[in-house]
Protein backbone atom coordinates (compact mmCIF):
# COMPACT_ATOMS: atom_id res chain seq x y z
CA UNK A 1 0.00 0.00 0.00
CA UNK A 2 2.69 2.51 1.07
CA UNK A 3 5.43 1.20 -1.15
CA UNK A 4 3.98 1.73 -4.62
CA UNK A 5 6.46 3.38 -6.95
CA UNK A 6 4.88 6.42 -8.57
CA UNK A 7 4.99 6.71 -12.33
CA UNK A 8 7.37 9.09 -14.01
CA UNK A 9 4.31 10.92 -15.30
CA UNK A 10 3.43 11.90 -11.74
CA UNK A 11 6.91 13.01 -10.66
CA UNK A 12 6.44 16.62 -11.76
CA UNK A 13 3.16 16.82 -9.87
CA UNK A 14 4.74 15.59 -6.66
CA UNK A 15 7.72 17.95 -7.03
CA UNK A 16 5.46 20.93 -7.66
CA UNK A 17 3.39 20.11 -4.61
CA UNK A 18 6.41 19.78 -2.35
CA UNK A 19 7.70 23.17 -3.51
CA UNK A 20 4.39 25.01 -3.37
CA UNK A 21 2.64 23.72 -0.28
CA UNK A 22 3.27 25.17 3.18
CA UNK A 23 6.22 23.66 5.06
CA UNK A 24 4.18 21.56 7.42
CA UNK A 25 4.56 17.85 8.01
CA UNK A 26 1.79 15.32 7.53
CA UNK A 27 1.73 14.52 11.24
CA UNK A 28 1.37 18.22 12.15
CA UNK A 29 -1.49 18.73 9.70
CA UNK A 30 -3.32 15.65 10.95
CA UNK A 31 -2.72 16.55 14.59
CA UNK A 32 -3.94 20.14 14.25
CA UNK A 33 -7.07 19.37 12.21
CA UNK A 34 -9.85 21.16 14.07
CA UNK A 35 -12.66 18.76 13.12
CA UNK A 36 -11.54 15.53 14.78
CA UNK A 37 -11.94 12.33 12.78
CA UNK A 38 -14.28 10.13 14.76
CA UNK A 39 -14.29 6.42 15.47
CA UNK A 40 -11.95 3.78 14.13
CA UNK A 41 -11.12 5.91 11.09
CA UNK A 42 -9.62 8.57 13.35
CA UNK A 43 -7.69 6.01 15.34
CA UNK A 44 -6.33 4.37 12.20
CA UNK A 45 -5.29 7.69 10.67
CA UNK A 46 -3.33 8.33 13.85
CA UNK A 47 -1.65 4.94 13.51
CA UNK A 48 -0.76 5.60 9.87
CA UNK A 49 1.10 8.72 10.92
CA UNK A 50 2.92 7.16 13.86
CA UNK A 51 4.22 3.74 12.73
CA UNK A 52 6.70 2.82 10.01
CA UNK A 53 5.67 -0.73 9.14
CA UNK A 54 2.54 -2.64 8.26
CA UNK A 55 3.89 -5.40 10.51
CA UNK A 56 3.77 -3.10 13.53
CA UNK A 57 1.44 -4.52 16.19
CA UNK A 58 -0.44 -1.21 16.43
CA UNK A 59 -1.02 -1.21 12.67
CA UNK A 60 -2.19 -4.83 12.57
CA UNK A 61 -4.65 -4.40 15.44
CA UNK A 62 -5.83 -1.03 14.10
CA UNK A 63 -6.47 -2.49 10.66
CA UNK A 64 -8.52 -5.29 12.18
CA UNK A 65 -10.71 -2.81 14.06
CA UNK A 66 -10.96 -0.60 10.96
CA UNK A 67 -12.34 -3.46 8.86
CA UNK A 68 -14.73 -4.52 11.61
CA UNK A 69 -16.20 -0.98 11.54
CA UNK A 70 -16.32 -0.73 7.72
CA UNK A 71 -19.71 0.96 7.38
CA UNK A 72 -18.96 3.64 9.98
CA UNK A 73 -15.49 4.18 8.51
CA UNK A 74 -16.86 4.73 5.01
CA UNK A 75 -19.54 7.12 6.27
CA UNK A 76 -16.97 9.19 8.17
CA UNK A 77 -14.57 9.16 5.23
CA UNK A 78 -17.24 10.40 2.87
CA UNK A 79 -18.17 13.18 5.32
CA UNK A 80 -14.61 14.46 5.33
CA UNK A 81 -13.79 13.96 1.65
CA UNK A 82 -16.94 15.11 -0.14
CA UNK A 83 -18.65 18.47 -0.05
CA UNK A 84 -16.23 20.40 2.16
CA UNK A 85 -13.09 22.43 1.56
CA UNK A 86 -11.48 22.69 4.99
CA UNK A 87 -10.09 19.15 5.32
CA UNK A 88 -6.30 19.49 4.96
CA UNK A 89 -4.54 17.63 2.18
CA UNK A 90 -2.56 15.43 4.59
CA UNK A 91 -5.78 14.38 6.33
CA UNK A 92 -7.48 13.52 3.03
CA UNK A 93 -4.40 11.59 1.94
CA UNK A 94 -4.47 9.54 5.16
CA UNK A 95 -8.21 8.94 4.88
CA UNK A 96 -7.88 7.57 1.34
CA UNK A 97 -5.09 5.26 2.48
CA UNK A 98 -7.39 4.03 5.25
CA UNK A 99 -10.31 3.50 2.86
CA UNK A 100 -8.01 1.57 0.52
CA UNK A 101 -6.79 -0.53 3.45
CA UNK A 102 -10.35 -1.80 3.95
CA UNK A 103 -9.88 -3.80 0.72
CA UNK A 104 -13.65 -4.02 0.47
CA UNK A 105 -15.84 -3.75 -2.59
CA UNK A 106 -17.97 -1.36 -0.54
CA UNK A 107 -15.09 1.14 -0.68
CA UNK A 108 -15.05 1.20 -4.48
CA UNK A 109 -17.67 3.93 -4.88
CA UNK A 110 -15.76 6.41 -2.72
CA UNK A 111 -12.38 5.53 -4.25
CA UNK A 112 -13.89 5.89 -7.73
CA UNK A 113 -15.33 9.28 -6.87
CA UNK A 114 -11.87 10.53 -5.93
CA UNK A 115 -10.02 8.84 -8.81
CA UNK A 116 -12.37 9.92 -11.59
CA UNK A 117 -12.76 13.53 -10.44
CA UNK A 118 -9.22 14.94 -10.27
CA UNK A 119 -10.25 18.31 -8.96
CA UNK A 120 -11.28 19.40 -5.48
CA UNK A 121 -14.47 17.62 -4.47
CA UNK A 122 -17.44 17.94 -4.81
CA UNK A 123 -17.44 16.61 -8.39
CA UNK A 124 -17.69 18.92 -11.38
CA UNK A 125 -21.37 18.20 -11.90
CA UNK A 126 -22.20 19.66 -8.46
CA UNK A 127 -23.94 23.00 -9.18
CA UNK A 128 -22.51 24.44 -5.94
CA UNK A 129 -18.90 23.37 -6.58
CA UNK A 130 -17.67 26.90 -7.32
CA UNK A 131 -19.20 28.14 -4.08
CA UNK A 132 -17.16 25.68 -2.04
CA UNK A 133 -13.77 25.68 -3.75
CA UNK A 134 -11.22 27.96 -5.27
CA UNK A 135 -9.58 25.89 -8.00
CA UNK A 136 -6.05 27.17 -7.50
CA UNK A 137 -2.98 25.47 -8.87
CA UNK A 138 -1.94 23.92 -5.56
CA UNK A 139 -5.41 22.57 -4.88
CA UNK A 140 -5.50 21.00 -8.34
CA UNK A 141 -2.13 19.34 -7.74
CA UNK A 142 -3.32 17.98 -4.42
CA UNK A 143 -6.48 16.63 -6.04
CA UNK A 144 -4.43 14.75 -8.64
CA UNK A 145 -2.24 13.25 -5.93
CA UNK A 146 -5.31 12.09 -4.02
CA UNK A 147 -6.66 10.59 -7.24
CA UNK A 148 -3.40 8.64 -7.59
CA UNK A 149 -3.86 7.37 -4.01
CA UNK A 150 -7.33 6.21 -4.99
CA UNK A 151 -6.02 4.49 -8.14
CA UNK A 152 -3.70 2.45 -5.91
CA UNK A 153 -6.67 1.37 -3.79
CA UNK A 154 -8.75 0.50 -6.84
CA UNK A 155 -5.92 -1.58 -8.28
CA UNK A 156 -5.69 -3.47 -4.98
CA UNK A 157 -9.39 -4.31 -5.32
CA UNK A 158 -8.80 -5.45 -8.90
CA UNK A 159 -5.99 -7.66 -7.61
CA UNK A 160 -8.52 -9.28 -5.28
CA UNK A 161 -10.71 -10.14 -8.25
CA UNK A 162 -13.35 -7.40 -8.16
CA UNK A 163 -14.31 -6.94 -11.81
CA UNK A 164 -15.94 -3.58 -11.19
CA UNK A 165 -12.60 -2.22 -9.97
CA UNK A 166 -11.03 -3.21 -13.27
CA UNK A 167 -13.71 -1.27 -15.15
CA UNK A 168 -13.00 1.81 -13.03
CA UNK A 169 -9.35 1.61 -14.09
CA UNK A 170 -10.51 1.54 -17.71
CA UNK A 171 -12.59 4.66 -17.10
CA UNK A 172 -9.70 6.35 -15.31
CA UNK A 173 -7.66 6.14 -18.52
CA UNK A 174 -10.04 8.76 -19.96
CA UNK A 175 -9.63 11.26 -17.12
CA UNK A 176 -8.15 14.57 -18.38
CA UNK A 177 -4.89 14.08 -16.46
CA UNK A 178 -1.88 12.34 -17.96
CA UNK A 179 -0.65 11.32 -14.50
CA UNK A 180 -3.92 9.55 -13.72
CA UNK A 181 -4.19 8.10 -17.23
CA UNK A 182 -0.66 6.76 -16.92
CA UNK A 183 -1.29 5.25 -13.49
CA UNK A 184 -4.46 3.53 -14.67
CA UNK A 185 -2.81 2.17 -17.82
CA UNK A 186 0.20 0.91 -15.86
CA UNK A 187 -2.16 -0.87 -13.44
CA UNK A 188 -3.99 -2.49 -16.35
CA UNK A 189 -0.72 -3.51 -18.01
CA UNK A 190 0.63 -5.05 -14.81
CA UNK A 191 -1.03 -8.44 -15.34
CA UNK A 192 -1.50 -10.52 -18.50
CA UNK A 193 -5.14 -11.31 -17.70
CA UNK A 194 -5.98 -7.60 -17.99
CA UNK A 195 -4.89 -7.39 -21.62
CA UNK A 196 -8.42 -6.91 -22.93
CA UNK A 197 -9.18 -4.15 -20.41
CA UNK A 198 -5.85 -2.50 -21.21
CA UNK A 199 -6.66 -2.52 -24.93
CA UNK A 200 -10.07 -0.97 -24.33
CA UNK A 201 -8.56 1.74 -22.14
CA UNK A 202 -5.83 2.52 -24.65
CA UNK A 203 -8.34 2.79 -27.48
CA UNK A 204 -10.05 5.71 -25.72
CA UNK A 205 -6.92 7.87 -25.96
CA UNK A 206 -6.15 10.16 -28.90
CA UNK A 207 -3.18 9.04 -30.98
CA UNK A 208 -0.86 11.67 -29.48
CA UNK A 209 -1.36 10.14 -26.01
CA UNK A 210 -1.02 6.46 -26.90
CA UNK A 211 2.57 6.54 -25.65
CA UNK A 212 1.16 6.57 -22.11
CA UNK A 213 0.37 2.90 -22.66
CA UNK A 214 4.12 2.18 -22.60
CA UNK A 215 4.49 3.26 -18.97
CA UNK A 216 5.39 0.42 -16.62
CA UNK A 217 6.21 0.16 -12.93
CA UNK A 218 9.55 -1.37 -12.04
CA UNK A 219 11.23 -2.26 -8.74
CA UNK A 220 13.29 0.64 -7.50
CA UNK A 221 16.46 -1.47 -7.61
CA UNK A 222 15.93 -1.99 -11.36
CA UNK A 223 15.88 1.72 -12.19
CA UNK A 224 19.02 2.46 -14.28
CA UNK A 225 21.64 4.47 -12.44
CA UNK A 226 24.41 6.67 -13.86
CA UNK A 227 27.72 5.64 -12.34
CA UNK A 228 29.72 8.43 -14.00
CA UNK A 229 27.76 11.52 -15.12
CA UNK A 230 30.73 12.60 -17.25
CA UNK A 231 29.68 10.11 -19.92
CA UNK A 232 26.86 12.55 -20.77
CA UNK A 233 29.25 15.47 -21.34
CA UNK A 234 30.65 16.41 -24.73
CA UNK A 235 33.46 18.49 -26.23
CA UNK A 236 35.19 20.95 -23.93
CA UNK A 237 32.94 19.99 -21.03
CA UNK A 238 34.20 16.42 -21.28
CA UNK A 239 37.85 17.50 -21.65
CA UNK A 240 37.66 19.65 -18.54
CA UNK A 241 35.88 17.12 -16.34
CA UNK A 242 38.01 15.53 -13.67
CA UNK A 243 35.89 14.24 -10.85
CA UNK A 244 37.96 11.99 -8.58
CA UNK A 245 36.64 8.54 -7.78
CA UNK A 246 36.28 7.39 -4.16
CA UNK A 247 39.62 5.60 -4.59
CA UNK A 248 41.33 8.89 -5.49
CA UNK A 249 41.66 8.12 -9.21
CA UNK A 250 40.34 10.30 -12.00
CA UNK A 251 37.19 8.35 -12.86
CA UNK A 252 37.16 5.74 -15.64
CA UNK A 253 40.52 5.03 -17.21
CA UNK A 254 41.26 6.13 -20.76
CA UNK A 255 40.26 3.60 -23.35
CA UNK A 256 37.80 1.79 -21.10
CA UNK A 257 34.12 1.78 -21.96
CA UNK A 258 31.98 3.85 -19.58
CA UNK A 259 30.46 1.76 -16.83
CA UNK A 260 26.70 1.99 -16.39
CA UNK A 261 24.22 0.78 -13.81
CA UNK A 262 24.04 0.79 -10.04
CA UNK A 263 26.72 -1.07 -8.10
CA UNK A 264 25.81 -4.46 -6.71
CA UNK A 265 24.71 -4.15 -3.10
CA UNK A 266 24.68 -7.09 -0.75
CA UNK A 267 21.32 -7.59 0.94
CA UNK A 268 22.48 -10.28 3.35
Amino acid sequence: MWGFLRLAAAAAIITALVISRPKKTTVEEVGTFDDAISGELGRFVGILNSVNSEQDKAYVSGLKRLRESRDDVLAEAKRLLVGRSDTPFAVRHSIILAVAALQSADALDLLSLVALNPQPLPPVDDPHADEHHHHGAEEAIQAEMLALDAIDGIEALADKGFGEALEVLVRAASVPSNAIRGAALAALAAKPDRRDAFGRALSTLPSELRHLGQLRRVPIEDVPQVRDPRVHLAGKELDGASVPSPAGERGDRAGEAPRHGAPAISRS
